[in-house]
């Protein structure tokens, strides 16, 4: 109806009719990428008469419930990513007229840095060798997690390595797992060997001072027999105990 100072008109009748639709995907979710520990959410737009919503990841239906919520609505929300929330996800709609499956989004989980994952984030560490070190959270000396030099063959050798400017006081805990005489985790300063352990040693503090000026420290894990027993590996984490002089 139409109307103004002077009167009024109404149209003809429109009719309008809704008809039942099948389910249909209008923006499929995206990829996306966060930090370990981060919230992440997937979503979907769609059309469709009463849908119902599924989400999975890596072809396993997911349940909503502590750190999952939204797995049977359109959005997907992770409240802390882990490293294995890594991977493909897929949200399926259905309803009386049929289902419909998205493209999969790919939700990739970034461990720490090397850094982070030795609690120094205010230094530079550098990696090199055969292998690598980097962030693992299975073993541990503060229930979270440290450094851990990668698999090496025989005679070959990894390291990290960081520059301090002293005088300053080191703490760590650092462990070993090897042949008794075949891995060896080292500390070094400036070239020169300070520490080292081997064979089946658990987390053991040591501290070292690092004079007046600028310092390399290193600390390398050496595979020196071909004697295989443990994990033939190293870790390494700071310790709380790590304090600069002060004159």
């Amino acid at each position: 109806m139409v109307a103004n100072d002077h009167g009024a008109v109404t149209g003809q009748v429109a009719t309008l009719t809704v008809t039942p639709s099948r389910p249909v995907i209008l923006s499929q979710p995206a990829s996306l990428t966060v930090a370990l520990g981060s919230p992440a959410a997937l979503s979907v737009e769609a059309l469709g008469s009463t849908l119902t919503f599924q989400w999975r990841h890596a072809g396993t239906n997911l349940i909503g419930g502590g750190r999952i919520t939204g797995a049977s609505t359109s959005r997907l929300q992770l409240a802390a990513a882990e490293l294995a929330d890594s991977g493909d996800y897929v949200v399926h709609l259905s309803n009386a007229l049929g289902e419909e499956t998205s493209l999969p989004a790919v939700l990739t989980v970034l461990p720490p840095t090397l850094a982070e994952a030795v609690d120094t984030t205010g230094l530079v560490w550098t990696t090199g060798g055969d292998s690598t070190w980097g962030w693992q959270a299975a073993v541990t000396h503060d229930g979270f997690d440290a450094a851990v030099s990668g698999p090496l063959p025989f005679a070959q050798t990894n390291w990290m390595e960081t520059t301090v400017t002293g005088p300053v006081t080191l703490g760590f805990w650092w462990k070993v797992s090897s042949y008794a005489s075949g891995g060896e985790l080292r500390l070094s300063v400036d070239g020169s060997e300070l520490a080292s352990i081997a064979g089946e040693v658990d987390w053991q503090p040591l501290s070292v001072y690092v004079p007046v000026g600028t310092h390399n420290l290193r600390w390398e894990y050496a595979k020196i027999s071909s004697y295989t027993t443990g994990q033939d590996r190293g870790w390494w984490i700071r310790s709380a105990w790590w304090s600069r002089f002060h004159r």
